[in-house]
This record gives structure tokens, C-alpha cells and sequence, in this order.
């Protein structure tokens, strides 16, 4: 069980609502979906991946949130102490403890 006071992190979920340029090209437009919350946020270390055989991805993260409904793999998580954008795998959902777990990989500047 996770405690409040673990939630120590700021973060704020986006939503992707296409926007069109003058030229008639769709463009991305993330906008905050509901307001900031809290949330308990951990950067996966190279350590764990290594155990699991995977790849080393220094951008992934483990996020876990009160649960809110509507949230998919479509949305993004912007993390606000730091800016950083991230883009959120499928959803862990345990309803019954009243938590979404969330895996998450940082969105590349470039």
C-alpha cells in the first residue's frame, strides 16, 4: 500500500489535441488534461535493466498516481520539477487499492 506522503512529485498528465498550421498541416498540441497532482515518481536505474535484459534507456520511469479515469497509453506525463516531457506505456490499473501504475520513457528534444 502506498501512503500519501509518498507522493512527493508534481506532475501533470496532456492530452494530444491536433491543431492545424496556416499551410493545413496537423500538428501536435499537448495541453494539460485535468490539473497538476501528485504522484510517486522513480527513474529505473541502469541496475534494474540490466536485470531484466533489457536494453539501458537512462529516460524510463516508474510513475504511480491516485487513480483518475480516462488515462491511456495516448497520453503523455510532464514531470514539473524538471520540464521533462514522457511518454507513458499502457496503464497498471488496481482499482481496488485505488492506484494507476505507469511506465514511462522521456520524449526526445530532437
Amino acid at each position: 500500500m502506498l501512503r500519501a506522503g509518498k507522493l512527493k512529485d508534481r506532475v501533470q498528465l496532456l492530452v494530444n489535441q491536433p491543431t492545424k498550421s496556416p499551410s493545413g498541416q496537423v500538428l501536435d498540441d499537448w495541453q494539460p488534461f485535468g490539473g497538476p497532482t501528485w504522484a510517486d515518481v522513480q527513474q529505473i536505474g541502469g541496475r534494474e535493466q540490466l536485470r531484466a535484459g533489457r536494453e539501458l534507456n537512462p529516460g524510463e520511469y516508474s510513475i504511480r498516481l491516485r487513480y483518475r479515469g480516462g488515462l491511456t497509453a495516448s497520453h503523455r506525463i510532464q514531470l514539473l520539477d524538471t520540464g521533462a516531457v514522457l511518454d507513458i506505456g499502457v496503464p497498471q490499473v488496481d482499482r481496488r487499492a485505488g492506484w494507476i501504475t505507469l511506465t514511462a520513457i522521456e520524449v526526445s528534444t530532437q
